[in-house]
């Protein structure tokens, strides 16, 4: 009798309530699909049900989770899920994976060691991309749920990844197909309880279709901290500001982590809203989050950040020279913004004298300059640009430009290819006076100086206000080039 009264008032004041009692809701395309999952806890969270994987928990076993045939993804998908993990705990453990014994290349959710979380898309064995959150801004060990998941896009093969229903990143896979399929495997990989993740997962949601922007954030019911920033909005800009800055290995050279930070101060000092970086290396999630932009990966080397939303991605020549986005200023204003990072082949700096001007030009014109007329071409094509369609084309084009030439020596292919495309050198534009301003962004040994980082751009509805060259920081600049930074006055 002793020990009956014992066991009720345990399960009465119990949070666990036993799963043969009990069923656990996953939503396929839309339709609920109750199961039953014998031996696993489920437990009360928020008044609603979760599956407990957490040190309470008596079987922390990870879950194979079957899906119907009807509901396997071939092409598109999208996959969601409310997570919570106990607060303060960092931990490294998968949330979510489509991965089995047999399978060369599958993607993964994770709990990541800072507390935040991680999506990671593996072949052959191998880390192809990943992204990685900051615990400052999506921390998922604060006691509360979140909700993770992500779009893919098979067409593109990439990736928008989600964070309480905003859109916190956009990568490009490059190579390997995530989707076709048939199973998913909860809170681990392993069939043991020691790897194992730490918490709880309140429902999954998969749907066969790619769900963007309102329907991503109409699964989100439960912290709106980030809502008001999702999408476009009716305020109209007078004035933006764009930043083009190889970091050089990711800002670390100074240092992994002093080096970003002294990066990260930069940026905010250049109070740029939209932002080319190269050599981005794996750190462009860590500016982005603190900056609180949004976050485009085009490949390790080249990434977007920005203030304001994306509306489209888009993939022009190859990954590790050249990408952009439509970014959405707000509903009357939309930019094209372009990244590009060409070859240093010729080296800018290896012009000397006039009797190699020939030669030099023939060669640029072969390397970089052949990549750049296939930008150009593929620009032109995909967004049909008009008079007033604003195109931003920035990067590290690693070519002196024809006005920089004081003797007028050699006749850069670079420069002639952007002038016969009417783009506009937005820092020359201004500062004419090429001895007062010489604009520099690369200072080589030996005292050899270039500029060879620009921010190009066209359209009527945009006049340059102010550019300059970003090269401060109080202790020590972190790249060996220094960014270039231009304010455009928007013309309604």
């Amino acid at each position: 009798m002793n020990r009956l009264l014992l066991f009720a008032f345990l399960f009465i004041n119990s949070q666990f309530i036993f799963s043969q009692n009990t069923e656990w809701n996953i939503v396929f395309d839309g339709k609920s699909k109750s199961s039953t999952y014998s031996g696993y806890d489920i437990t009360s969270e928020n008044n609603k049900l979760a599956l407990d994987f957490s040190k309470l928990s008596r079987n922390r076993i990870p879950l194979q989770l079957k899906i119907p045939k009807e509901s396997q993804p071939k092409y598109d998908f999208s996959i969601f899920s409310w997570v919570k993990a106990p607060k303060d705990i960092e931990q490294n453990s998968v949330i979510l994976t489509n991965k089995t014994s047999i399978s060369s290349e599958f993607w993964e959710i994770r709990a990541s060691d800072n507390g935040s979380w991680k999506w990671v898309f593996v072949k052959n064995n191998k880390v192809l991309r990943e992204y990685n959150a900051t615990n400052n801004r999506q921390a998922i060990n604060d006691g509360d749920f979140h909700l993770l998941g992500f779009v893919y896009d098979y067409t593109k093969n990439q990736v928008w990844l989600y964070f309480d229903g905003r859109n916190v990143g956009i990568i490009n896979i490059g190579t390997g197909n995530m989707s076709d399929f048939k199973s998913i495997k909860l809170a681990g990989i392993e069939d043991n309880e020691k790897h194992s993740f730490n918490g709880f997962i309140k429902s999954i949601h998969l749907f066969k279709e790619q769900l963007h922007s309102g329907k991503a954030l109409g699964l989100y019911r439960n912290n709106y901290r980030y809502s008001k920033q999702i999408g476009e909005n009716s305020h109209f800009y007078k004035e933006v500001k764009f930043l083009t800055w190889n970091i050089s290995d990711g800002g670390m050279d100074t240092g992994i982590e002093i080096g970003k930070e002294r990066s990260l101060e930069i940026l905010k000092s250049s109070e740029a809203e939209i932002i080319a970086l190269q050599e981005t290396n794996g750190t462009g999630e860590y500016f982005a989050d603190n900056l609180g932009y949004y976050y485009y990966s085009i490949s390790e080397n080249l990434s977007i950040i920005s203030k304001y939303p994306f509306v489209r991605t888009i993939k022009v020549f190859k990954a590790n020279v050249s990408g952009g986005a439509e970014i959405a200023i707000s509903k009357k204003q939309h930019v094209y913004f372009f990244n590009l990072s060409l070859i240093n082949n010729p080296d800018w700096s290896d012009f000397k004298n006039k009797n190699s001007d020939i030669y030099y030009s023939k060669k640029e014109l072969d390397s970089r300059g052949g990549d750049l007329k296939e930008i150009l071409e593929q620009i032109k094509v995909m967004i049909k640009p008009t008079s007033s369609t604003s195109v931003v084309l920035t990067g590290e084009l690693n070519s002196i430009s024809n006005v920089d030439n004081r003797e007028k020596l050699v006749n850069y292919p670079i420069s002639n290819l952007l002038d016969s495309y009417n783009y506009n050198d937005s820092f020359r534009e201004l500062y004419q006076n090429i001895r007062v301003y010489s604009g520099y962004t690369s200072v080589l040994p030996k005292r050899k100086k270039g500029r060879v980082d620009y921010i190009f751009y066209k359209g009527s509805d945009l006049m340059v206000k102010d550019s300059f060259v970003l090269k401060h920081h109080p202790i020590k600049f972190t790249s060996s080039h220094f960014g270039v930074t231009t304010s455009f006055k928007w013309q309604k």
